[in-house]
This record gives structure tokens, C-alpha cells and sequence, in this order.
């Protein structure tokens, strides 16, 4: 393999340079399926660093799917990984232009709610953010007091454009990114200039059912799209219609917490430019991931064809609605012109606020601290369905993010079950609530744990236990 060149005086840690140069000989072909890499020891001692930062970025790399270990014999390239990406500067296709989750159920009182997508409140570092929004405001010239610019403060853009290429491997100019006011907004927006009533849009069926309404709202038809534990079953996509848009979310799929495997992640992308379909990446929770790294991002395979969707809501708190938009070149004027139509002013401080958050290294801090926490919570929670229902529970969407998905074969949580529980003490989530077609997956309940505390876990599994005898 050729040497491997480390740019110590960088802000990107050596693990991700180690994974990202790799995972990219791989995609370009230098390295062949098959081809063999030298060991752990070895590349450590050529590049100089410990032998566990190498261990790291190989490990990152064969949750992927990019690697195989095979034990006693070494590591290999996958198959199925080379993939080709067009040039950064692709034209819009001329078919995009535009001319000129479902609510909590209500529980018993004292019932703990599983509920989805929520944070951990009374963790947020809530008075180093006010600190910092306040001091913003004081340091803010007058002028900023009458507007800011449609598609965000210039410093914000900045330290995201850094931050997601440290974290996802994003690369970008600040120009291509669009601040909004959380991810539904960010969904509203691309459904305002790309689509018209009647438009076809490929959806993830269970999907973010918020997301889906947004689109439906513009006049969209959805085309659902089958998921299975792995995310998009990308075999299924269709062949006949060509969706403008297809919205998935391949690091954690909402709501069964699948992670897609490089090979899919490329066959999705293949698969999106013969149909001339733009592909919407949700990155939902992905900062949360418990066994690797962040994986890398869909984006970075095709960046002509791929939006990237990130929110703030999930990593601080939700009042804070701040989310972005990564957009490839030629969609960037269209989005801003939408915007300027239905979110002229943005609120300058609280842009000016994040963007030290960020600078600071203030968000790295509170991800990696809320990570640890939220791993120990979903632990307790793992712990006690294994206690209350040993194998009769199978568990997926373990690795990432602020939810599990929990099936129970032979069950079906249809209304009157779903009630019973929460008459017990809980209040649990059917994974058929967010379904397009319904019955596909009538045994799975979704449960989020990142908002309970250790005790309230512990006592809703029980609860989810009387209500299901």
C-alpha cells in the first residue's frame, strides 16, 4: 500500500485522516477488493503513530463494510466498494427548478413515555450557552439588530463548513451552506423550490413522519421505499419512476436505527444518478454512535447529488432551532430565494452564539460527554429488557443514536395493546405509527431513552412487561 501522508497540524484527528485516505483509495480502486493490508503493527510503525489509532480507524473502516477481517490471515478490501464520484461542479438537471413523527400518545399520569428524539434537558450546558448568547449580543454592532442574511451569518457557515468535514468527511465551501431553523424546516424549504404538486418523491417506508408530511404538503406522491435492520433495502428501488427527490436516512434510519453498509451507500448513489434523482441525506442522531466513529456521509460520494441535512436540535435542545442545509452548487440559489420568501430574518444571536460554541470546541466537549451518558442509558435499558423478556425481545438500532427499535415475534401492537401498556405505567411507540403501507412491521415498538433517567427506564420496561401479560 502506498504511504500514508499525516498532516499533524491539523484540526482533523489522525485516526479520521487514517480512515479517510483509505476508505478513499478504496473508493477510488487503488485498492482492489481483495488486496490485503499491511497489519495494524506495521502501518503504525511506518506512519509513526500508536498502534491503537491504527486499530481504530481499520475497526471504523470494517463497520463499514470497507474491510474484512479474516482471523489468523489478516485484513482485506471488501467487494462491492469502488465506486466512482462525479465532478463537484455537475450542471442542475433542469427537471429540479422550480416554476417561478408522530405525536406522543397521551399516558396515564406518572406513565413514562418512551418517547423519540428527545435530549437529555437537564444536561445541557445551559448557562455557558446563555453566557455566550449574551455576550454575543453585547459584542453585536447595531446594525446586526435589523437583519441577518437569508442563508446565515458567514461565521456560522464557517465553523459548520468545519466541523462537518472533521465529524462526516463533508467537503465544502460556507456558500453551500444554507442555516435553517431545524431539520422540518430544512425538509419545508427543499420541497418549496424542487417540487411540484404531483411530483414523485422516494421515501423510507417506516420513515420520519413529520418529514413526509412536509413533502405531502408541497403536493408530493410518495413512493415508499421497504427498509429492513440494515436501513434502505436499495434492491427495491424502483426502475420504472423517476422520483425528483429521495429522502433517506443511511446513518441511522428513523425509526428501525439501521446503519447502511458502504456497498448499499453506493448502490443508492449509482442508482440515484441513472434515475436523475436528487438524494436528501437526513443525518438524524449520527453523532451518537456507540461502538465506532461517526460513519462517513453519503455526501461525500456524490457531492453534485447529495443534499446534506444536519440539525442542532438534537446535540443541544430543541428551542434552539438552528439545523443547515449542504447543498451542492447549483441548487444553492434556489434554496436561498425559497428561504427569502419564508424566513427572511433569521435571529442573528443566537447564529453568532453557535458559531463560538463551535469555534471554542465547546460542541465537540458536549457531544462526546452526552455520548458516555447516553451509552449508560441505553445500556440500563438493554439490561432490563433482557431481564424482563430474555430473548423474546430482539433489539436493533443498538449503535447509534437516542432510540432503540424492540420487536416481539408473535405480538402485534395494535391499539387496544398499546393502550394496555400505557394503563400499566408506559407509553411505547409502534414502529407502524410511521409506516406508509402498514403491517410490515406490526411486532416492533420504537423507544427512546436519552430523555429517562435510570430509574424511569428501569420502571417503564417493568411497566411495558405488566401491560403486554
Amino acid at each position: 500500500m502506498r504511504p500514508i501522508a499525516l498532516d499533524r497540524g491539523s484540526s482533523l484527528p489522525l485516526i479520521r485522516q487514517i480512515y479517510f485516505e483509505i476508505s478513499s483509495r478504496i473508493l477510488s480502486g487503488e485498492l482492489g477488493a481483495g488486496e490485503r493490508l499491511p497489519s495494524t503493527r506495521e502501518t503504525a510503525g511506518e506512519l509513526g503513530v500508536s498502534r491503537n489509532v491504527v486499530m481504530e480507524a481499520y475497526e471504523q473502516l470494517a463497520a463499514e463494510g470497507f474491510l474484512l477481517g479474516i482471523s489468523g490471515a489478516g485484513t482485506y478490501v471488501a467487494d462491492g466498494v469502488r465506486h466512482e464520484a462525479p465532478a463537484r461542479d455537475a450542471g442542475a438537471r433542469e427537471r429540479r427548478q422550480s416554476p417561478g413523527r408522530s405525536l406522543p400518545a397521551a399516558g396515564a399520569e406518572g406513565a413514562v413515555d418512551f418517547g423519540l428524539g428527545r435530549p437529555a434537558l437537564d444536561l445541557v450546558p445551559y448557562r455557558a450557552w446563555a453566557r455566550i448568547e449574551y455576550e454575543a449580543r453585547l459584542a453585536s454592532p447595531p446594525g446586526s439588530l435589523g437583519s441577518s442574511p437569508v442563508e446565515g451569518l458567514p461565521d456560522l457557515r464557517e465553523e459548520i463548513r468545519g466541523y462537518v468535514w472533521r465529524r462526516r468527511g463533508i467537503e465544502c465551501s460556507p456558500e453551500q451552506i444554507v442555516i435553517t431553523s431545524g431539520a422540518l424546516h430544512g425538509a419545508a424549504l427543499l420541497a418549496g423550490f424542487l417540487l411540484r404538486p404531483g411530483s414523485e418523491l422516494l421515501f423510507e417506508d417506516p420513515g420520519h413522519k413529520l418529514i413526509r408530511e412536509a413533502f405531502e404538503a408541497r403536493g408530493a406522491r410518495i413512493i415508499p421505499a421497504p427498509v429492513d435492520e440494515e436501513g434502505i433495502r436499495v434492491e427495491t428501488l424502483p426502475r420504472e419512476s423517476r422520483p425528483i427527490i429521495a429522502f433517506v436516512t443511511p446513518s441511522h434510519q428513523f425509526p428501525l436505527g439501521g446503519c447502511l453498509s458502504i456497498q448499499r451507500r453506493i448502490a443508492l448513489v449509482e442508482w440515484a444518478r441513472e434515475s436523475g434523482c436528487l438524494l436528501v441525506e437526513d443525518d438524524y442522531e449520527s453523532e451518537f454512535r456507540y461502538d465506532v466513529g461517526p460513519v462517513g456521509s453519503i455526501q461525500r460520494l456524490d457531492p453534485g447529488n447529495v443534499v446534506y441535512l444536519g440539525t442542532f436540535s438534537k446535540i443541544l435542545f430543541p428551542a434552539i432551532r438552528l439545523g443547515y442545509l449542504v447543498l451542492p452548487e447549483s441548487l444553492v440559489d434556489g434554496c436561498v430565494a425559497r428561504k427569502r420568501l419564508t424566513d427572511r430574518y433569521g435571529a442573528p444571536s443566537p447564529q453568532q452564539a453557535m458559531a463560538r460554541f463551535i469555534r471554542e470546541g465547546r460542541l465537540d466537549r458536549h457531544i462526546a460527554r452526552m455520548r458516555k451518558e447516553y451509552r449508560r442509558r441505553r445500556d440500563v435499558l438493554l439490561d432490563a429488557l433482557t431481564e424482563s423478556f430474555g430473548g423474546e425481545a430482539r433489539i436493533n438500532g443498538r449503535s447509534t443514536g437516542l432510540h432503540i427499535a424492540a420487536s416481539f415475534e408473535g405480538l402485534a401492537f395494535d391499539a387496544a395493546r398499546v393502550d394496555s401498556i400505557r394503563r400499566a405505567g408506559a407509553v411505547v411507540h409502534p414502529i407502524d405509527d410511521y409506516a406508509v403501507v402498514k403491517g410490515s412491521h406490526p411486532d416492533a415498538i420504537a423507544m427512546g431513552y436519552s430523555h429517562l433517567s435510570i430509574e424511569e427506564i428501569e420502571r417503564g420496561v417493568e411497566a411495558l412487561a405488566r401491560g403486554l401479560r
